[in-house]
């Protein structure tokens, strides 16, 4: 609570503060988007029972322009039906221009790493986050580019640190402040039709994790793969002690991979017409063999009674997505998310009406199938939970 009180508490004066600074400034630039959203739930024979709410929410971007740095954040207010405001600060941090190829920028900011499609293993920062994820990471980074085919950034991570300062008395003090600090490398590199990722994160008695991804076109395709190993991640069983299974320190490196394919597009006859089809397949393992995991499901649900409800021994998933778009028109969007390991998987329909300038209109549908071992089944509150939301986006 003392986190967020203190996060909410910078971003409402960073909020009020950019209010003045376009007088001081030499160039200033705000742009965004308003939505009102109204969203009917339905939860059939669950505990909670079927809903109807609504929010309305403001996110802004602000640049500040300088002749030496910039200054970007980016913030969100949103007000829910019970009349309670939550403000979220996705980014706010100096970019200091040291040269016009080296870059210094320090704050909370979002590096859009990674070649894949809705899966990123190379994202050393981000190692789980899809399309739908805005939250950056607080530190430092510096980018270094030699040409127009190479960037080489650097990173050090202080969220973590900064948190668990957070959560200490006055009284305190942490004492591993540095030892909680994250270090990362990344390298992009263009060559004819590949665009390749080196990627790595080092975080003390933790976590060491080198990637490697690349994205090549071939007629119009593009076909995306990524892949990562992390050593020093111990995977331990809840209770080491149980049936003679132990746990070992120096557990088999965690491997996550991911491959796609995607195509957009353009008939020939209708210019203003675009398609566009994607599908991406995802393993993040654990280092535990199958035998292993089966035994371990097996030994769990012994004991319980009943299997695991919640089962992360190795994921395996799978991202469709088809869209058609009449420019300025209309925009149609099918996706999915579906876990392989239990057919549990999350379903999306959505259209947007583009003719209106400067708004949109969204009519999205979307449903949780499946049993509940893994993330999407465990989010179902029952069997048939659909939602339907309606929202109207305006753009300044």
């Amino acid at each position: 609570m003392k986190q967020y009180r203190s996060i909410t508490g910078i971003g409402l004066t960073l909020l009020f503060a950019l209010a003045a600074v376009p007088l001081f400034s030499q160039d200033y630039s705000l742009f965004g988007e308003i939505d009102m959203e109204g969203c009917y739930a339905r939860t059939p024979g669950a505990e909670a029972s079927n809903s109807l709410d609504y929010t309305l929410g403001i996110e802004a971007n602000h640049r500040l322009e300088y002749d030496t740095f910039t200054f970007i954040a980016r913030h969100r207010a949103e007000l829910d039906r019970r009349e309670t405001i939550e403000h979220e600060l996705y980014e706010a941090y100096i970019d200091y221009h040291l040269s016009d190829r080296l870059e210094l920028a320090a704050g909370k900011q979002r590096i859009p790493w990674g070649r894949g499609i809705a899966f990123f293993p190379t994202d050393t920062l981000h190692p789980s986050h899809t399309r739908e994820d805005v939250e950056g990471f607080t530190g430092l980074s510096l980018v270094l580019i030699p040409n127009l085919n190479t960037q080489l950034t650097g990173v050090v991570d202080f969220t973590d640190p900064l948190s668990a300062s957070n959560d200490i008395t006055d009284n305190e003090t942490n004492e591993d402040f540095y030892n909680d600090l994250k270090y990362a490398l990344y390298a992009s590199i263009v060559a004819g039709k590949a665009d390749m990722a080196l990627s790595m994160v080092y975080l003390r008695d933790q976590t060491l994790r080198p990637g490697f991804g690349i994205s090549y076109d071939i007629a119009g395709y593009i076909i995306t793969s990524e892949c990562a190993l992390e050593f020093s991640h111990a995977v331990e069983y809840p209770d080491e002690s149980i049936n003679g299974f132990e746990t070992d320190s120096e557990s088999a490196p965690q491997l996550l991979a991911s491959a796609g394919l995607s195509r957009t597009f353009f008939p020939a006859a209708h210019p203003d017409v675009s398609m566009m089809f994607a599908e991406e397949y995802l393993y993040a393992g654990t280092g535990y063999s199958k035998d292993e995991r089966t035994d371990y499901v097996s030994l769990i649900g012994s004991y319980t009674g009943e299997e695991p409800s919640v089962d992360y021994l190795g994921r395996h998933y799978l991202f469709s997505l088809a869209s058609f778009e009449y420019y300025q028109h209309v925009r149609l969007e099918l996706s999915s998310y579906i876990s392989l390991a239990d057919h549990s998987a999350y379903w999306s329909a959505k259209g947007t009406l583009l003719a209106v300038a400067n708004m949109d209109l969204n009519l999205q549908g979307e449903m949780l199938t499946g049993s509940s071992r893994t993330e999407f089944g465990s989010q179902k509150a029952s069997k048939g939970d659909w939602r339907l939301t309606l929202e109207s986006v305006i753009h300044f």
